[in-house]
């Protein structure tokens, strides 16, 4: 049985996995529609790994107002992202590349 996706976690949250592992949610596993579980992705960037969507505990959406020892773990994110995404890399539209670019630049601001 699939997930709705009105129940599935926004793009870009932090989401805690039963085994204990923190990632970032990337969207469905599969096909949209039919998708049972969730692609994720640590927080500091490396390799993917999936999760049932009934086993997802939200943690917090990634900030909009980071604090100045966030922005590191942001940037190696942002970096990490782009180079693997294949929407960035096709140069699409990219909802978590956005959110991450929005908090950088508040980041940027606020150490200044």
């Amino acid at each position: 049985m699939s997930q709705s996706t009105d129940d599935r976690p926004p793009l870009g949250v932090r989401v805690l996995t039963p085994d204990n592992r923190i990632g970032i949610y990337y969207g469905p596993h599969g096909h949209p529609e039919s998708a049972t579980h969730a692609v994720l992705r640590p927080v500091g960037g490396g390799i993917e790994w999936t999760a049932p969507y009934a086993e997802l505990e939200v943690l917090a959406e990634i900030s909009e107002y980071p604090r100045k020892a966030d922005v590191n773990v942001l940037h190696v994110a942002w970096v990490e992202h782009i180079s693997e995404c294949y929407a960035c890399l096709g140069g699409h539209e990219c909802a978590i590349k956005d959110r991450l670019n929005k908090a950088l630049m508040i980041g940027a601001q606020e150490s200044a």
